[in-house]
């Protein structure tokens, strides 16, 4: 007879149809259950073999095969059905590989409607290879479940014991489940999906677990298996435990399951699934099919509450689950209609099982026994699925069947050695709170702190960063030191230079701990600058000119400087910060005490002054500058940095690169920016030359490229994103380089980008290095891999001699290896603290939990460790992200932009825009009517660059989840916002502006532009303006300066620019103005 499909058999059959010959050559085998009996006793082949067939001939379910007609599958129930029982003889072997070799039998495909749904094989072995067994019966998920594994045990023994007449027919088989779950009429569930909405109202968490590799994007499923045991004082606490919360000891297991869930993944919502044997009907107790049923858990650990309380909350999710466990599994996924994944399984990527009831010895007659053994293969393919299993000696087994296509056996077992230790926790004290709960042993701990950290090394702590320049000067005093263009220095004339400067400052009472202002373009006076702080005692504080003058007013106004040096072309800019700050609350009075300082270029540079060096007055303790970062609350801040820090930096036993006086580097970033520091001093402390690159050559890749070619650099400091682009050109212009190393640092690596320059330069040593500003530029290091770049995988290391990493919670606990954790960063690189932010540096450098007597720095980054102690980065804790290097904090952009009265409520996130690297965007709920170039004007009259978002897309509410918090996995993608939207459309006119609009849109991500189309307020910046230039170059074949697309930002306004080179080209016309330093070519000077 035919009948319909249950629902979860349904389920089932199109899983296997959609899986079968696609992700499995035939079947999936995840959906195989096996009973596995163990016996050592004689067994008549005949006897066991007509209980078999008794055993088919009482159950349905055994007989039953799927047959597919017109709209899908139904199951027919045969009256008999070829199942035989089959036996294999194994020889002499042991009991574990005559389980081995049932177990892999029971792996076996099934393939529906070909293959029988069940098999029974006697597996007989041993020296008289009859006396051992093992039975093995494997039932398709189709036909059982785990409940129907013991029936069928069960009443096997009684027919083998000859009990067959007293057994009593069964009152209920699948086929009258299957068809009385389809006829029921709807409101007979609504009940039960009512509760099943509200519990599962709103978007379910999925659990980010971490893992060895990338989940794919349509789910795949390799299981591999871990076991592991509970001796019998542990359960005993465990039951002792549930017996004074009077609640199962299975709540207690699931709570302990639950927290290793919310410690490993970081989060607070925890959603997995169990299942319930579904059998509460009259009859169903001994229905053999597959009638257990899933139920989603879904329960919040947020604010560390203790473990009575998660025990507690638990055993609630858990009674109210089982109140209503028979509404069928998937008409609930229907009903709920989650967001399609195809990378994961429905509502649960996690399974949990508890089973208090020891596996039975049963009496198959004539003093002959048998055990069941429990297999565990798992049923579906879900990232874990753990079977907890009580066992007769009081102790219990558990069963983790994973998906090997995302974890590693390392990684599975260290994980259930931590649930181990949270069970223990939680018996021995119930009432801690579950953040502080200890997941490591002391041989990890030891790993991580004292293995992985041993980064002592020898440096010249007791002198300073200007003594160390002095005595390069006597070492190399003729080399060339820097160079700008042509103009040039040699050691001895940098720091004749750099003593006048500090003999100037000196007169005006500049001493140790006292802070500088300088305000430079590039040039070799901002060299001279720096250094003549340092030797006057002070330390410097760069502002770069272009930033707004309101926010340098605001670090004016808060570090205080008495000095601030600049150039004589900087005095106009320089007063309008001045006027700026001067109009600024309280800020008077900080103007009226600033002294500025020009400082004129070559020989007539201070020239009343001194060129002997000043007495040295500061010690390794003292500042050596101070560099603001963003800061979340608004206010940027100033991270102190001591000479101490740096001379170990640059200067130790174990530093791992060759420096030297043949090495040539570039200064490349903004002295804002403390890659600078690292830059300068690599050179300067190693007589190496320093070649100061132009901030227009900085954003122009073709004109760096072949700075780069030209001055023989060997050293290169880059961002990720800036170097990407760099590649790019000389890959395309074929470049003879002299590079030997290139280092990265800023912001993530993409490795997969490097894979054309490594092969095309195999001899340039590509170097990832993790560091922040508050502990003194780097951190980490790690040498970039061919199997990196292959993989796309970026690593940033171990950390660099003298300095120590740990990865912590929220607790300041160490993490479990590949456990996301904070890196905290210990040893001489960390810095004094905020400047005047007494309560931020408390909270951010804080004492070492682990050594008292050391202090860590919190960076707020998220990272793992790999099994041999390497750090692969992950992003930031907070809303703070990395855009084209520069830290931003997400809160100070929000703050101005509530600032603005249309603006009521704001959310940024960061997105990979169409390069890959990461931009900006602002989502809002505005008050009144705004357009986005008035926010981005509002933005831009108080940010850099970087911190402008990329796009602003206008919402009429944030979505929230349902514990009331920003859902930003809900916030669109940003739609195409250029001025095509806009009422005043035109569209190109020429076939020069179709160009540049085509360009406009492809760099900008927009649908389409139209002539009036403006840059930057189609969200473009300096590195999307390179670029765009690139495009020009490549299309209209001219090379124009990068500052066209400020000076002409619009559609139009740029196409007029291009014809009028076009139209020049062929005339011998004068090039266009050139900044002087460009024009000059380097003359090295003599060694």
């Amino acid at each position: 007879m035919r009948f319909p499909l249950s629902s979860h058999q349904e389920r089932l059959w199109f899983i296997d149809q959609f899986e079968a010959g696609h992700v499995y050559p035939a079947a999936p085998t995840y959906h195989n259950i096996p009973l596995l009996l163990h016996g050592r006793c004689w067994l008549d082949g005949a006897r066991l073999a007509a209980a078999w067939r008794q055993l088919v001939a009482r159950h349905g379910a055994l007989r039953t095969r799927i047959v597919a007609d017109g709209a899908g599958a139904l199951q027919s129930v045969e009256a008999e059905i070829d199942a035989p029982l089959i036996e294999r003889h194994l020889g002499n072997v042991d009991a574990t590989a005559a389980l081995e070799a049932a177990l892999a039998d029971a792996q076996q495909p099934i393939a529906l409607g070909r293959d029988s749904l069940v098999r029974a094989t006697w597996w007989r072995y041993g020296p008289a290879e009859g006396e051992e067994f093992v039975l093995a019966i494997t039932l398709h998920h189709l036909v059982g479940d785990k409940p129907s594994l013991r029936i069928l045990a069960e009443e096997l023994a009684a027919l083998l014991r000859g009990e067959g007449g007293t057994l009593p027919a069964p009152e209920l088989q699948y086929a009258d489940f299957s068809e009385w779950q389809r006829t029921l009429p709807a409101d007979a569930l609504e009940p039960l999906l009512f509760y099943w909405k509200w519990q599962l109202r709103g978007r379910l968490a999925a659990l980010e677990l971490p893992s060895a590799r990338p989940r794919p994007a349509v789910h795949t499923f390799t299981a591999a298996h871990h076991r592991f045991a509970w001796e019998a004082g542990l359960v005993g606490g465990l039951r002792a435990l549930a017996q004074r919360m009077e609640v199962e000891p299975a709540v207690v297991a699931l709570a302990a399951f639950q927290i290793l869930l919310h410690r490993y993944a970081r989060q607070d919502e925890i959603v997995l699934g169990t299942s319930f044997p579904c059998r509460r009907q009259p009859g169903s107790e001994r229905l053999v099919g597959p009638v257990a049923n899933l139920v989603v858990l879904r329960q919040t650990l947020a604010d560390n509450p203790a473990g009575t309380t998660v025990i507690g909350e638990s055993a609630r999710i858990w009674g109210e689950a089982r109140e209503h466990q028979e509404m069928p599994f998937d008409p609930l996924v229907l009903a709920l209609n989650p967001e399609k994944d195809m990378s994961r399984t429905a509502l649960f990527d996690v399974l949990f099982g508890y089973e208090d009831a020891p596996l039975p010895v049963l009496d198959l007659g004539g003093g002959g026994t048998a055990h069941q053994v429990d297999a565990n293969l798992g049923l579906g393919k879900y990232d874990l699925n753990l079977a907890l299993q009580a066992e007769r000696d009081g102790g219990m087994t558990g069963a983790l069947v994973y998906n090997a296509d995302l974890h590693d056996a390392g990684f599975i077992e260290q994980m259930m050695r931590h649930y181990t230790r949270i069970v223990a926790a939680l018996v021995a004290e119930p009432e801690r709170r579950i953040d502080e709960i200890v997941l490591l042993d002391a041989q990890e701990e030891r790993q991580q702190l004292e293995a992985w950290n041993a980064t002592d090394a020898h440096a010249p702590r007791e002198l300073t960063l200007h003594a160390l320049f002095a005595a390069q000067v006597r070492r190399t005093p003729e080399r060339i030191a820097i160079n700008f263009g042509a103009e040039q220095l040699t050691y001895a004339e940098l720091d004749a230079r750099a003593n006048r400067v500090a003999q100037r400052l000196r007169r005006l009472g500049v001493g140790p701990d006292a802070l500088v202002g300088l305000y430079f373009e590039r040039s070799i006076e901002l060299i001279v600058a720096i250094l003549g702080v340092l030797k006057s005692g002070g330390g410097y504080l760069p502002f770069d000119p272009i930033y707004p003058p309101e926010r340098i007013a605001f670090m004016l106004a808060d570090a205080q400087p008495r000095v601030l040096l600049t150039q004589p072309e900087c005095l106009e800019r320089v007063q309008r910060v001045i006027a700026t700050l001067a109009a600024e609350t309280g800020g008077g009075e900080v103007a009226a005490a600033l002294t500025v300082v020009a400082l004129e270029d070559g020989a007539a540079l201070l020239a009343d002054e001194s060129a002997a060096a000043p007495e040295e007055i500061a010690r390794p303790e003292h500042l050596a500058y101070c560099i603001y970062t963003s800061g979340s609350t608004g206010r940027p801040k100033g991270a102190l940095i001591e000479h101490r820090q740096v001379v170990r930096l640059l200067l130790n036993d174990r530093l791992p690169f060759a420096f030297g006086a043949d090495d040539v580097w570039t200064l490349f970033h903004s002295c804002c920016f403390d890659f600078s520091v690292w830059e300068m001093y690599g050179a300067l402390l190693y007589g190496g030359r320093l070649v100061i690159v132009p901030r227009a050559v900085a954003q122009d890749p073709a004109a760096f490229a072949e700075l780069v070619a030209r001055e023989q650099v060997t050293v290169l400091n880059q961002t990720p994103t800036s170097f990407y682009q760099f590649a790019r050109t000389v890959l395309a212009r074929r470049e003879q380089l002299a590079l030997r190393v290139v280092i990265f640092g800023g912001e993530a690596l993409a490795p997969l980008h490097l894979r054309e320059f490594r092969a095309a330069y195999p001899a340039v040593r590509l170097v990832n290095m993790y560091g922040i500003t508050e502990t003194t530029v780097h951190v980490t290091v790690e040498d970039v891999s061919d199997v990196d770049i292959a993989a796309n995988r970026s690593t940033i290391g171990r950390p660099i001699p003298t300095t120590t990493t740990n990865l912590l919670d929220g607790q300041l606990q160490l993490v479990p290896v590949g456990v996301p954790g904070e890196i905290c960063v210990g040893g001489e690189g960390v810095g004094r603290g905020y400047l005047k932010r007494d309560e931020l540096t408390r909270a951010r450098f804080v004492v070492n939990p682990y050594r008292s007597a050391e202090r860590l720095y919190r960076s707020g980054d998220l990272a793992k460790q790999l099994p041999d102690g390497r750090m692969i980065y992950l992003g930031r804790i907070d809303d703070q992200v990395q855009i084209r290097g520069f830290r931003v904090e997400l809160g100070e952009i929000k703050t101005r932009l509530l600032q603005h009265p249309a603006v009521s409520e704001v959310e940024l996130i960061a997105r990979p825009g169409a390069s890959g690297a990461l931009e900006l965007v602002s989502y809002y709920v505005p008050r009144t009517e705004v357009a986005t170039t008035e926010l981005r004007r509002h933005l831009v009259a108080t940010l850099p660059d970087y911190m402008v978002p990329s796009a602003f897309v206008p919402l009429p509410a944030l979505p929230l989840t349902s514990n009331g918090k920003v859902d930003r996995r809900a916030l669109p993608e940003p739609a195409a916002l250029g001025d095509g939207a806009a009422a005043d459309y035109v569209a190109p006119r020429t076939p020069t502006e179709e160009n540049v609009a085509a360009m406009f849109a492809e760099v900008l991500r927009q649908e389409r532009v139209g002539a009036n189309g403006h840059f930057f307020e189609l969200g473009g910046h300096s590195l999307l303006a390179t670029q765009l230039m690139s495009r020009v170059r490549e299309r209209f074949g001219l090379e124009l300066p990068l500052r066209h697309v400020f000076e002409s930002p619009t559609v139009a306004a740029l196409a007029a620019v291009i014809d009028a080179q076009v139209k020049a080209a062929p005339s011998a016309s004068a090039p266009a103005s050139i900044p002087r330093a460009a024009r000059r070519t380097l003359t090295k000077g003599p060694e």
